[in-house]
């Protein structure tokens, strides 16, 4: 019997994604110091968002290629100390990057799996680089509050799926027993687990935190130090061009020191100003109208005469760049086996013996016949009779030889080696023969 309230759980699912989704752009404003839990985003704020993550939906096969780029401009622009217009856009930007609204409107478990295979390592990011040390527990309060709010959008992807098998009074059996267990268990932690005892252990947590944050950037400090000597230039470079204006601090004002006084700040002058707005901004509409061109170039085809229309490759696929890195990593790996393998086995019998086998290998494949990566030894022996046509039998010894020598290389003797060398020797001849 199909449990009535199943229904609900459409719903629910779409409720519990939103609801991750905008944890997830706490946790990235948190990390950037804009905007803190007592200043909630207001409804016209959400409404913006979501209608960006729409969008997003609607440009997915255009721009879903330069979405990491996409990432990468917008938290530059949250880096900088601009007015709050400027918040609100870069996380329209973030709606629009991953997409805040459901993919399908089945809302199947791939999808929320997907969801949370992207959220994940950036909100790991974020909290590795956060160094607000006031701030922490809520910082803390939100990682935890997304973990658990996905495992409860999971558990509610298997209780949907269970919901059609279960009858109506066993479901409800169910979750009554489940509730009150819960509620039992939360009723002895209060009891049991002191107010001090509590803050002790998230006292534990922030330390060991940023004890972990701590030896991360002294890690990356090595790394980041030639663009910490960038930026520190530019800076310097800037600062020659500003001026210091002082402001006097008269007792009483609202949200100031009693004590009256001084302030000094920096002050860049306005055509300077103007000058750094107008490149910025400029290379940002550069950008973006390059990634937009080359996104609706790749959908656009070329009409022949006859009308037909010529399919083009893209470069900028992640399949291509996936491949081409497969590549280089098998070489690179081939490179490394070829060199530490010699160091590995040293003089041993049986390395010698796999020294001289690759040698008869790179003998046949100067005649012609080249093993393959997937081939063992067994099925590339025939290829090596057909190279050394003379010296079956031999082929066959050294084959075993080989094989001996590979998986039980403390059994190799010595005077098999002195008789490897001596075939290797005779097969070398008949090469040049």
């Amino acid at each position: 019997m199909k449990f009535l309230l199943s229904n609900w759980f459409k719903g629910i699912k779409v409720l519990l994604l939103l609801i991750i989704h905008y944890i997830f752009l706490l946790i990235i404003n948190f990390s950037f110091g804009k905007i803190f839990l007592k200043e909630p985003f207001s409804a016209y704020e959400i409404l913006f968002w979501f209608t960006a993550g729409i969008l997003s939906k609607f440009f997915y096969y255009r721009l879903k290629n330069f979405k990491i780029i996409l990432l990468l401009l917008v938290l530059i622009l949250m880096f900088f100390k601009y007015h709050n217009v400027f918040n609100y856009l870069s996380f329209a930007f973030l709606c629009f990057i991953f997409g805040l609204w459901p993919d399908s409107r089945e809302l199947e478990h791939y999808e929320l799996i997907q969801k949370l295979k992207k959220f994940t390592p950036i909100i790991v990011i974020c909290l590795l680089f956060y160094k607000n040390v006031g701030k922490t527990s809520e910082v803390l309060l939100l990682a935890f509050g997304f973990i658990i709010v996905s495992l409860i959008a999971l558990s509610l992807y298997q209780l949907e799926y269970f919901s059609l098998q279960v009858s109506k009074g066993r479901w409800l059996f169910t979750t009554l027993i489940f509730s009150l267990i819960v509620g039992i268990i939360f009723v002895v932690l209060m009891e049991l687990i002191k107010p001090y005892e509590f803050l002790a252990f998230i006292d534990f947590i922030k330390t060991t935190y940023f004890s972990f944050v701590e030896l991360i950037f002294k890690i990356l400090e090595p790394i980041f130090k030639p663009l910490d000597k960038v930026i520190a230039f530019l800076l310097y470079f800037i600062s020659r061009y500003a001026k210091i204006k002082k402001q006097e601090i008269l007792p009483g004002e609202p949200g100031v020191s009693i004590m009256p006084g001084s302030h000094e700040e920096y002050v860049v002058p306005y055509t300077v100003e103007i000058i750094f707005k107008v490149f910025g901004l400029t290379i940002l509409l550069v950008v973006f109208s390059g990634i937009i061109f080359l996104s609706l170039k790749k959908h656009i085809g070329n009409f022949t005469e006859n009308d037909f229309v010529d399919e083009k490759e893209s470069i900028y696929t992640p399949a291509l760049f996936k491949n081409s890195v497969n590549e280089l990593s098998c070489k690179i790996k081939s490179i490394l086996r070829s060199r530490i393998k010699p160091l590995i086995y040293g003089d041993f019998p049986a390395a010698k013996i796999r020294k001289m086998y690759a040698q008869i290998l790179r003998a046949a494949e100067k005649k012609g016949y080249f093993r393959k990566t997937y081939e063992t030894p067994l099925e590339f022996k025939a290829q090596l009779k057909k190279a050394f046509e003379d010296d079956e039998n031999i082929i066959e010894y050294i084959t075993n030889l080989y094989q001996k020598a590979r998986y039980f290389p403390e059994s190799v003797l010595d005077t098999e080696v002195e008789e490897m060398k001596k075939i290797t020797k005779t097969l070398m001849q008949s090469k040049f023969d």
